[in-house]
């Protein structure tokens, strides 16, 4: 019956990347983004700024203790990849909605805030001072970058970047079988 049906859907195999464990969490993931939607889309500042700091803190307490995403996948509480997955999507609806209003557009729009960015989160990945905080710059990157018209963006239009963001999906793909002898190594 129902209890069945709900121990079934709510309970998790322990095999992790099994098709049916995707299912489930895509499925959580699917009926929690309207509610986001609705989070982060109305006029009222406040909620939209409580919004990005529960998405922030949600961000920190998905991740380990060394605030590094190493081994994030298939672990033991699945939820945890949700969590990540869903604060990233508020951030990233977070900068959408700052790039629709216009506001912040002509500084994020400059050059020296994307090399900034891009430095800072080379800096933090090199130190290894926690990829965590990498990933909560990641979406004012991406804001800056889709905003810039200047010699950022000229660099970024050059024949190697661009093929190289042509084909970074298909390069994406193809790391989960190269992910276990990398950890090895």
């Amino acid at each position: 019956g129902w209890t069945g049906a709900r121990r079934r859907f709510t309970s998790f195999p322990r095999r992790r990347s099994s098709a049916l464990w995707r299912m489930r969490v895509g499925l959580a993931a699917y009926v929690a983004v309207p509610l986001l939607l609705a989070l982060v889309f109305p006029r009222c500042p406040a909620v939209f700024l409580l919004s990005c700091l529960i998405a922030a803190f949600g961000l920190l307490g998905a991740v380990g203790s060394d605030f590094n995403i190493v081994g994030m996948h298939n672990h033991a509480w699945p939820w945890r990849d949700l969590l990540r997955c869903v604060s990233e999507f508020v951030l990233g609806l977070a900068m959408f909605r700052l790039h629709a209003s216009g506001r912040l557009t002509t500084i994020f729009s400059r050059d020296r805030v994307a090399l900034g960015l891009g430095a800072a989160i080379l800096a933090i990945v090199l130190t290894n001072a926690g990829e965590v905080f990498a990933m909560l710059l990641f979406p004012a990157l991406v804001l800056s970058l889709s905003l810039n018209r200047g010699r950022v963006a000229a660099l970024l239009s050059t024949p190697i970047p661009y093929f190289l963001g042509e084909i970074s999906y298909s390069l994406y793909l193809v790391t989960d079988p190269f992910r276990w002898p990398a950890v090895a190594i």
